[in-house]
């Protein structure tokens, strides 16, 4: 046997028992590794939770979106109004605010050709309210404290008509099976009404016939958000 052939020999047998450790030890680091920091995308994720963080994220931009009150004031007459709900569950009210709540009905309508629906016609002829309307208005002047309509802030509406100021908020008319595919299940269900708390706010869908005719949303102070008793009256419809 040449020396060159065992030298060769030798360097191979030394080279295989090399490849077998480094492929043991690298399987065991793997394996190691896989248990302890699992890849994200070796996790599988429930359907159902990233549908629900949609739902809620939905849920959450309707309760914060916005009502066009200014332009709603210059369509719309409103009367001053009693309490739909008690001030004590609502945000606290600061020094140098003053609270309205308005109510509208249908001989109020200043501008027949308003995007209502039932249309203003049938509205004229019901004399019930259809929006009432809880406002805080900081004020400095007597001016603004009686007579500006773009500084007042909206804590809470309740209406039984699709209204284009409402924008997002036109959910009348829209089914049960509907509602839970945009927004999910409800937090609560009491006298046919789905109730969604989100974002220190409530969203109320009164149900008939497997259809919404009414809905209430208010703000609500932080007491009131945590607590799992809902306010009274945020299951009837009070605006009458």
């Amino acid at each position: 046997m040449s020396r060159s052939f065992y030298f060769h020999f030798i360097s191979l047998i030394f080279c295989c028992q090399s490849c077998n450790t480094e492929t043991k030890n690298s399987d065991e680091f793997v394996d190691t590794d896989t248990l302890n920091n699992p890849k994200i995308e070796d996790i599988c994720f429930d359907p159902g939770f990233e549908e629900e963080q949609s739902q809620r994220t939905q849920l959450f931009e309707l309760v914060n979106s916005e009502i066009n009150l200014a332009e709603m004031k210059s369509e719309i007459g409103f009367l001053s109004m009693g309490w739909s709900i008690k001030s004590s569950y609502l945000p606290e009210l600061k020094e140098g605010h003053q609270q309205y709540n308005y109510g509208a009905v249908g001989s109020l309508i200043r501008k027949p050709q308003i995007n209502i629906a039932p249309s203003a016609k049938e509205l004229k002829s019901d004399a019930s309210k259809f929006i009432s309307i809880i406002t805080y208005k900081p004020w400095t002047t007597q001016e603004e404290k009686y007579y500006s309509t773009n500084n007042e802030i909206i804590i809470g509406f309740e209406t039984r008509v699709n209204y284009n100021q409402l924008n997002q908020f036109n959910l009348v008319g829209e089914s049960e099976d509907q509602i839970s595919d945009l927004y999910g299940l409800p937090d609560v269900i009491e006298n046919d009404c789905y109730a969604f708390k989100e974002d220190q706010k409530v969203l109320v869908l009164h149900l008939s016939n497997n259809k919404i005719d009414w809905l209430k949303f208010y703000q609500l102070n932080e007491e009131t958000f945590l607590s799992e008793e809902y306010p009274k009256g945020l299951f009837e419809w009070t605006a009458k």
